[in-house]
């Protein structure tokens, strides 16, 4: 393991020169701004309301990146390289990791302020407050897995393509822009409890009171990304150990 601190230091470096962090700042900005200037007066303190939704469009983002580099490592065989030295399979992901958190803090940061400037202000509880933080935060390391995983089977630098329209669908069909109430009959059922949707509701409530109707469906879609995002990244170790 002596080998992930040097290149963790190569992926935080890749970061900042491939303007993954200049995308984790102004991804959650520009979302914000996309809908809260034309929507704004369609529901009281929108500013408040739009946050979640433009903090979790900045982690999504940033998953469909650590798709990107993945598979631009596995396709330029940068990672057939380092794992022909005496390392754990799974130490090239590990490394690629490293810099989501602090990406996705970012992410979380930029949407605040962006909802700052807009007139939000928080009214919930100190502990609220970094629930708020870590739902994201730990939603954004599990989404990372789980797509590192998928870059790695895809093999090529543009991998995270494939999953931009997914997650685009799932944020716009969500409570994140208007309320489930303003959905088609037929669509509202889903719009309501998508995971998603959970997220946004139990962060939207974190953030407006010091507590919600319940927190347990947005936990356990985030324990079941976390637990998928780590099979998955077992399974890319143990196929990379059999090629």
């Amino acid at each position: 393991m002596k080998a992930l601190a040097p290149l963790s230091a190569v992926a935080f470096r890749r970061s900042f020169r491939d303007g993954d962090v200049v995308a984790s700042i102004g991804a959650p900005i520009l979302i914000f701004l996309g809908f809260y200037l034309p929507l704004h007066t369609t529901l009281p303190d929108y500013a408040g309301y739009l946050l979640p939704m433009a903090v979790l469009q900045g982690i999504f983002f940033d998953a469909i990146v650590s798709a990107n580099n993945a598979g631009r490592e596995v396709g330029l065989a940068v990672q057939d390289r380092v794992l022909s030295l005496p390392i754990p399979r799974s130490l090239p992901a590990l490394a690629r990791l490293a810099p989501v958190i602090p990406r996705s803090l970012i992410a979380v940061a930029s949407g605040f302020l962006a909802a700052y400037v807009a007139g939000f202000r928080w009214h919930g509880t100190f502990l609220s407050f970094l629930a708020f933080i870590l739902l994201p935060v730990l939603l954004g390391l599990g989404l990372a897995m789980l797509t590192d995983a998928f870059g790695q089977l895809l093999g090529h630098a543009e991998a995270g393509q494939v999953l931009v329209v997914p997650q685009m669908l799932l944020i716009m069909v969500s409570t994140g822009l208007v309320p489930a109430s303003d959905f088609p009959t037929w669509l509202r059922p889903f719009a309501e409890h998508q995971p998603v949707s959970q997220w946004i509701d139990t962060m939207r409530g974190w953030a407006t009171t010091s507590h919600t109707d319940s927190t347990f469906p947005a936990v356990a879609w985030l324990v079941a990304v976390l637990v998928c995002g780590v099979i998955a990244l077992l399974a890319a170790g143990v196929r990379e150990a059999r090629r």
